[in-house]
């Protein structure tokens, strides 16, 4: 046997082999034998964007690749064969950097070089909570948060109610002075800090 290491990508090659006995006559040259090397596989080009506490990774297309291995902190996460979407969602969490890398696969199963690292950190945004007072009903609204799927309302720090609007409205009596916080629940049920208190006593 023999290993060639001294060969470039995406050439082909022909090879042929003699037979000697001890005193070095050759016999005939075998048949040639042809082999093209694969192309060179380049490292994937990363960009990474944090909406809330959701990372989308995307990369560039790698012509010879037939799949891609994701890295989260310099461990293996995942395997993407589904070469005509070159992109990867998933849930970072609250206030851990964390960073990324990808790399490529060709037919061989070689692994390219790793991509460029790309880090990020979760945020689930804090609500702004405005309340206005109608007689005895308190009138609640609140800012949109980016990927959140809903609104947890607290009533003087007690779990009230949870909804998707933006809005809501109770009815609380007169006399009593009564106290709300809002916080955003996103799709993997990260639920966000509270957002400021607000007050209000009913007329």
């Amino acid at each position: 046997t023999y290993s060639d290491g001294d060969v470039n990508y995406n050439t082909t090659y022909l090879y042929t082999i003699n037979a000697y006995d001890f005193w070095w006559t050759n016999g005939s040259t075998s048949d040639a034998i042809s082999l093209t090397t694969p192309e060179e596989l380049t490292a994937p080009i990363l960009s990474l964007t944090v909406t809330g506490t959701e990372a989308t990774l995307s990369w560039s297309f790698v012509s010879t690749a037939e799949s891609y291995n994701v890295y989260q902190d310099n461990v293996f996460l995942t395997q993407i064969t589904d070469l005509t979407d070159l992109t990867h969602i998933l849930n970072i969490g609250i206030g851990s950097n964390t960073c990324f890398t990808v790399t490529a696969i060709n037919s061989y199963g070689v692994e390219s070089s790793p991509s460029n690292e790309e880090c990020g950190t979760g945020e689930l945004t804090t609500p702004t909570l405005s309340l206005t007072m109608s007689g005895t009903e308190a009138i609640l609204s609140w800012s949109s948060v980016p990927s959140a799927e809903s609104y947890r309302i607290y009533q003087d720090n007690e779990f009230l109610v949870e909804i998707t609007e933006l809005t809501y409205t109770i009815d609380i009596g007169t006399g009593t002075n009564i106290c709300f916080t809002i916080t955003a629940l996103n799709s993997y049920g990260v639920e966000s800090s509270p957002s400021n208190e607000e007050c209000g006593t009913g007329s």
